[in-house]
Formats: C-alpha cells, sequence, structure tokens
C-alpha cells in the first residue's frame, strides 16, 4: 500500500485541500492505527473497537469519510460503509422566538450590530462565521446579493431578502464607515 505521507502530500500541494483537512486525515490515519491498520481486516477491527470504547457512529462515519479517500487514491479495492446513525431532529425556533427575534428593537450600537447579523444569518441561513467576517463592501443593494467568505476559502454569492435589505441599508447608513456589518 503506498504511504500515507505521500497522500498528505499529494492533497496538500495538488489538490490544495486546507490546512485543516489535512489535519483531519491525519487524525483518520492515527484513529486506524490505534485499533488496527488498512487492510480490510483491520479496518472491520478498528470499527468495532471505536465503537466498543464508546465513539458515535457519526464520529466514526466522519472518519470513514477520510479513511476512503486514501483508499481510493492508494487503490484499494476494499472500502468501508457508512453506519447507520440514529436520526435526530433537530431543535429550531419557535414561530413565537422567531417573531421575538425580528421585532426586537435595540437601543445601543452593539445590540443593533448584533441584531443585525442575528437577522442575516436568520433570511439567508449563512454560517455564523461568514455572518461575522462580511464587509458592507460586499453587499450588492441592487441585485439583493451579499458576497461571503467561506469554508475552503470559497467565496459565493447569497441572496437576500427586501427586509434584510432595508435593516442592512439602516446599518451601512448608520456606522458611517466601511468595515464589517
Amino acid at each position: 500500500m503506498k504511504p500515507f505521507e505521500q497522500f498528505l502530500r499529494e492533497r496538500k500541494y495538488l489538490q490544495n485541500v486546507s490546512p485543516r483537512t489535512v489535519e483531519f486525515y491525519e487524525d483518520c490515519r492515527m484513529s486506524v492505527e490505534k485499533f488496527g491498520d488498512f487492510s480490510e481486516d483491520g479496518l472491520k477491527r478498528w470499527v468495532m473497537t471505536s465503537r466498543q470504547t464508546g465513539l458515535s457512529a457519526r464520529s466514526i462515519n466522519t472518519r470513514i469519510t477520510g479513511i476512503n479517500a486514501y483508499l481510493r487514491w492508494a487503490g484499494e479495492p476494499h472500502k468501508l460503509s457508512q453506519l447507520k446513525e440514529p436520526q435526530k431532529v433537530l431543535p429550531t425556533y419557535s414561530a413565537e422566538h422567531l417573531k421575538k427575534l425580528v421585532t426586537f428593537k435595540p437601543k445601543k450600537k452593539g445590540e443593533r450590530r448584533l441584531h443585525t447579523l442575528v437577522l442575516t444569518i436568520l433570511d439567508t441561513g449563512i454560517r455564523i462565521e461568514e455572518a461575522a467576517t462580511a464587509r458592507v463592501e460586499n453587499l450588492d443593494f441592487e441585485n439583493m446579493l451579499l458576497r461571503v467568505h467561506g469554508k475552503g476559502d470559497k467565496e459565493r454569492l447569497v441572496p437576500f431578502s427586501i427586509q434584510l435589505r432595508k435593516i442592512l441599508w439602516t446599518w451601512k447608513g448608520g456606522t458611517r464607515v466601511r468595515g464589517s456589518l
């Protein structure tokens, strides 16, 4: 089997994966080597031992994704199947809670900024980090688009509503400087 270090180098320099992704692959390798190896039997042993030690199916499935990437790269004929995960319904805000968030009337500048961030996240579905690092100059009020810098060092355009455009325009006017939202 081809060495894992070569896999990491190719991912890093040829596919330009992020440093966090390289760390993820390294974590996958260390996890497998703790309880097994990359042979078919070794990987089965790794899955069973990981489950016995209390690791969740979701955590194992995350690592299986990285391990299968290595196995495909190495040209191995075997791969791991994902484990069945329990389906959990994530808690969401009730209509009453959302109404309170939307109708909140901030008084201080910090409250106005936080309120604008929360409404931007609710309206667009962008990640918290994307909203927190969004810049006023990345707003296109004519086309109602926000350019965000997201995961994997990728930029994307996200549409927003007319209601949010009014809030962002008020925020932009209130800041009087170019900067973050």
